[in-house]
């Protein structure tokens, strides 16, 4: 059983917002298959590790995905509220 390890965890959060937050700039009309379909990935990347027998599948990897996922959804539905009031004017 792998250690706890805080950088691992960072890093997965961080390829996530990445990786989510291209996603919604990418599609933005269907934010809501891209969040759900993010998190699907992160539990089929997990689901692959343990699979594979050689690698370890950690509930809190999925977590930190699942964190990095809602941190772009935040993130890129604020940029969007903050286009969206720039564009309608005072």
């Amino acid at each position: 059983m792998p250690v706890f390890d805080l950088r691992d965890k960072a890093q997965h959060a961080l390829a996530f917002v990445v990786l989510t937050g291209w996603a919604l700039l990418l599609w933005p009309a269907h934010a809501c298959r891209v969040v759900p379909g993010m998190l699907a990935y992160g539990a089929g990347m997990e689901l692959a590790q343990w699979a594979v027998g050689w690698r370890f599948a950690e509930w809190a990897d999925l977590a930190a995905d699942a964190v990095g996922v809602l941190v772009a959804w935040m993130v890129v539905s604020g940029w969007w509220r903050l286009q969206s009031h720039k564009l309608q004017g005072p």
